[in-house]
């Protein structure tokens, strides 16, 4: 009796699916119209492309360019350096940089950094490699009294980018360094990362009080010392916070910022002017030269032997000829450390300066 119900069962539920599906079919579906087909009599007009911008930092360099082009790298050896990185060398010699020297890096390749290299107001982008630079303090980064991780705290030293530092050993994870400028020695642990060749520097924030000659910073209000020796003199702070007898202060400076505390009865308004310190950028002067010399026109274009733009007259400049030509003219450069560059600029540009001997010395284009 079981099994009878259940085949009856199973046998309605059939025939009541044919019949759903049957009428189903028994309605004929509606199929949208075919789309009209489109037949052009004449082909569609291509509309030109816009012009792109030129990827060449050289072609629209500005007297503003240092502002514009925030990174920078400290170069170590003046080796070779190019207008294009498959070019001829434009010098040859190699020396170490006594006097720090901060380049404007205009772009970073994989063997290579643009820099901006400017004599008075010409300004030409050469490629130098990247094992001529040094390495420098890339982001803010505390440096650790040991690499042993400990919970934050407002007090300590932090070395601030493009800080010179010298490497004595390295851990896993960290570098063991050492920071000394004219009146500041510290040393202590950096996390590797914080160790690079391009950085973008930072002005420091002026404090408008001063702090007394010989004040030790500490890590706590009555606590141990930072850990860094100074010279004793007057140093121009701000405050942070107060503790009791104590107050929290910032010195600044272009390389790193000290924050610790100090007895307030040693903190008083400026009455005179404090210790700043700011970066050594470095520069050198042009020398002494007896070519005759022309004055070259604001927005000029500078040009390589092989007459591709690699620069621009932001602000017109005098610089020695070597040969004047119908079209073209060949001037000198110079760019110390590495010395003198020949360049080439339109002869249009070129305007007869106090100097200029007029057309006697001419030359081929």
């Amino acid at each position: 009796m079981f099994f009878g119900r259940s085949r009856g069962s199973d046998w309605r539920r059939g025939g009541l699916l044919v019949l759903l599906l049957c009428g189903c079919a028994s309605r004929p579906s509606a199929v949208p119209p075919a789309a009209p087909i489109r037949v052009d009599q004449e082909p569609p007009t291509v509309l030109p492309e816009a012009p792109r911008a030129s990827a060449n930092p050289a072609l629209t360099l500005e007297p503003d360019y240092t502002s514009r082009f925030k990174d920078r790298a400290s170069l170590a050896v003046a080796g070779q350096i190019y207008f294009e990185p498959d070019g001829p060398a434009l010098v040859e010699a190699e020396r170490t940089v006594e006097v720090p020297l901060q380049l404007v890096v205009v772009e970073r390749h994989e063997r290579h950094l643009r820099v901006a290299l400017a004599d008075g107001g010409a300004v030409v982008l050469v490629y130098v490699p990247r094992h001529d630079f040094a390495s420098r303090v890339t982001r803010e980064a505390r440096l650790l009294v040991d690499p042993l991780p400990k919970a934050d705290r407002r007090a300590g030293v932090f070395l601030r980018p493009g800080a010179r530092v010298e490497v004595r050993a390295r851990t896993t994870k960290y570098f063991r360094v050492e920071f000394e400028d004219s009146d500041l020695r510290c040393d202590g642990y950096l996390p590797k990362p914080s160790l690079g060749l391009v950085y973008q520097p930072q002005q420091p924030a002026l404090g408008s009080l001063e702090l007394e000659a010989d004040s030790e910073f500490s890590l706590a209000p009555g606590g141990p010392p930072l850990g860094c020796e100074a010279s004793p003199e007057v140093r121009l702070v701000r405050e942070l916070d107060r503790m009791g007898d104590f107050s929290l202060v910032e010195y600044a400076s272009s390389d790193l910022r000290l924050v610790g505390w100090v007895r307030s009865a040693r903190v008083h308004h400026a009455s005179r002017a404090g210790s700043v310190k700011l970066a050594e950028t470095g520069g050198y002067g042009r020398g002494a030269d007896s070519a005759p010399r022309v004055s070259v026109r604001t927005g000029a274009a500078i040009y390589d032997a092989r007459g591709d733009q690699v620069g621009r007259v932001v602000r017109s400049v005098q610089l020695p000829v070597i040969a004047r030509g119908e079209s073209r003219s060949e001037l000198s450069l110079s760019l110390p450390p590495w010395g003198d560059v020949a360049v080439w600029v339109a002869t249009a540009d070129l305007t007869p300066s106090s100097e200029d001997p007029g057309d006697a010395d001419a030359g081929a284009d």
